[in-house]
């Protein structure tokens, strides 16, 4: 093969990290090269944004750029407001030209590494900004499988748990891998306790003992992007000590240096709740799945956030070997799957969205607070109560009070909400406005309920009363679960097809409710169950039922086990009809479901070789 012919198909693998993409490259033939992760320049959009955010203390948030991508919601850059997809489209853009340039050819292949709980907007956002970019075609697997493609490097055969701890949040991924195959058993995931979290913590301390000195109304957009840069080093540097170690985050308000300290005992006690949280859902993940840990052949480690010491010991505690990746590893896991697809090997089903996050659904809401404590200033004194005093007595910096003390309700948040509120509506920007007032509303009907709960009969404990609000917002509505009775009703009658509208029914009453999850389960076990009950003949139909509910949760191993047997019954049907080709089709299509399925894999062999025979022939 010639140079011009291999430089005609570069292969491009890209994780869209929180932080920013990770880009591997390579010609057929050649090894792969990796483009280091850009400085940014000034004029550019950082892939983390610094905005107002519609709830909490601080004054500034810091979203990921990629987690924007399928929101209606502008950026608002120097040169005005511009779409998420538009700017990653100019990134991408450039990765690709950067690319092109180096090798020497067009870019015929792409694959992108995303979170498995990547919604379904994001993806197809994420699909028209490559295009936009010059990227044809590409194609999107997700972090836990780019990890274990990354580590096995197409050899041999093994099952994995995918254990990933990012900026925005974790992700655990149990993944099989045989013969270049490589199969999902089942994911659990949630936008919390991820780098993100931590960070948000020390800024949110930052934030109510400056306002509580006087000290954080003035900071502008550049001091917090360097407040939360310095929270983000003294956690990693921290994380990662062997332990015993302190860490101060320092930060310049005016002219006065300010330093925030974090104890490491502090913030291991702050890591163990949240790494307690995740081997839960990694032990969830294990019963779901029916998957015996001590099978694991190791727990493969990625995202910034596993150097931390406390994560990486949680992460052993489940006693397989611990592989920590490269942070490159997830792009060259994507580049491996476009060389496939450029070789033309088959690469089974794409993954797309699973049901989407709803920080009502996630277990980890409960997060505890993270201490952290402001320092003096040169000049000023520690009180006992932790509180700084000038060197003349003024409550705190620039000569201010401090009526509102570090932890103390500041009355100022509330006015300036409003005020913000205003002039995003004076603006054009009315959604933006109308959205933080509700979210003010929304924490005034809060405060008014734990007002009544204070002042009236002590009839049950606060913690009662949440408990059982909690368990009637969890029961599905009267009209969910009026539906739901009815599927199953016909289910047992054999309307299989009415049996399916109906869950799908009570799957659209309950969807964004707190019972949401509990439905779509329900509503993906009336699919499963009236396609395996589908007699000879119906396997249009229960091929499109399992598909539907493999489409509602492509973390299910269990659907994709189904869809495997239901296609290898149905190219048992083909081959008793004598018709040999559509049955070899069946065939692959139930191993492209599950590569071990022993029954496929004996007819199809008998099939290649010649010597099949009628059922039931001696």
């Amino acid at each position: 093969m010639t140079r011009a012919e291999r430089s005609a198909r570069v292969r491009l693998g890209v994780d869209l990290g929180s932080t920013g993409p990770r880009v591997a490259y390579g010609l057929p033939g050649e090894p792969p090269r990796t483009l280091r992760p850009r400085p940014e320049a000034p004029h550019e959009v950082p892939w983390l944004l610094c905005e107002r955010p519609v709830t909490g203390r601080g004054p500034f948030a810091f979203p990921s750029l990629k987690r924007r991508l399928g929101s209606p919601l502008p950026v608002v850059t120097a040169d005005g407001e511009r779409s998420a997809e538009e700017l990653v489209a100019a990134e991408l853009r450039r990765v690709r030209e950067q690319v092109e340039a180096a090798a020497g050819g067009a870019v015929a292949h792409t694959v992108f590494t995303v979170p498995v709980s990547y919604g379904s907007a994001q993806r197809t956002a994420l699909r028209a900004a490559a295009e936009a970019a010059g990227l044809a075609a590409p194609r999107l697997i997700s972090d836990g499988v780019a990890a274990v493609i990354a580590h096995m490097d197409g050899q041999g055969s093994g099952t994995y748990l995918a254990f990933g701890v990012g900026y925005d949040g974790f992700e655990l991924g149990l993944v099989r891998g045989a013969r270049g195959q490589y199969r999902t058993l089942g994911v659990e995931s949630a936008e919390t306790s991820g780098g993100r979290t931590f960070d948000a913590a020390v800024l949110d301390t930052a934030y109510r003992h400056l306002r509580g000195g006087g000290g954080g109304g003035g900071m502008d957009e550049g001091a917090w992007r360097r407040l939360r840069r310095d929270a983000e080093r003294a956690r990693e540097w921290l994380g990662a000590a062997p332990g015993g170690f302190d860490a101060v985050a320092e930060l310049r308000v005016g002219k006065a240096p300010f330093e925030i300290a974090l104890r490491r005992s502090d913030l291991d006690a702050y890591l163990d709740r949240h790494v307690a949280r995740i081997l839960a859902r990694a032990r969830t993940l294990f019963e779901q799945t029916g998957t015996d840990p001590a099978g694991l052949d190791a727990v493969l480690l990625f995202g910034g956030a596993t150097g931390m010491e406390r994560i990486g010991a949680g992460a052993a505690s489940l006693g397989r070997p611990c592989v920590r990746l490269a942070p490159d590893r997830l792009a060259l896991g994507a580049l491996a799957h476009a060389a496939r697809l450029d070789e033309a090997h088959p690469a089974g089903p794409e993954e797309s969205a699973t049901a989407p996050w709803e920080p009502g659904h996630d277990t980890l809401g409960d997060l505890p607070p993270l201490t952290a404590t402001l320092l003096p200033a040169p000049g000023r004194t520690r009180t006992p109560e932790g509180s700084t005093e000038g060197a003349e007595g003024q409550g705190g910096p620039e000569g201010t009070d401090g009526r509102d003390g570090p932890d103390g309700p500041d009355r100022r948040d509330r006015p300036d909400q409003v005020a913000e509120a205003r002039r995003l509506a004076a603006a054009g920007r009315g959604e933006e406005a109308a959205e933080l007032l509700r979210g003010l509303i929304e924490e005034a009907r809060e405060a008014q309920e734990a007002l009544d709960e204070l002042s009236g009969p002590p009839a049950r404990s606060a913690a009662a009363a949440a408990t059982a609000a909690a368990t009637a917002a969890a029961r599905p509505s009267t009209a969910a679960a009026r539906q739901l009775g009815m599927a199953r009703t016909l289910l047992q009658q054999g309307h299989h097809d009415q049996a399916v509208q109906a869950s799908h029914a009570a799957w659209r009453e309950e969807r964004t409710r707190p019972a949401g999850a509990d439905v779509l389960e329900a509503m993906i076990e009336v699919h499963c169950s009236a396609a395996m009950a589908a007699g000879p003949g119906r396997f249009a139909d229960a091929e499109r039922w399992l598909q539907c509910a493999y489409n509602h949760d492509q973390t299910n191993g269990r659907i994709r086990e189904l869809l495997a047997e239901r296609t290898y019954q149905h190219a048992v049907e083909l081959h008793d009809r004598g018709r040999r080709h559509d049955t070899a089709a069946a065939l692959r299509k139930c191993l492209g479901w599950n590569p071990e399925h022993t029954g496929a894999q004996a007819l199809l062999g008998n099939l290649n070789f010649g010597r099949s025979r009628p059922r039931g022939s001696t």
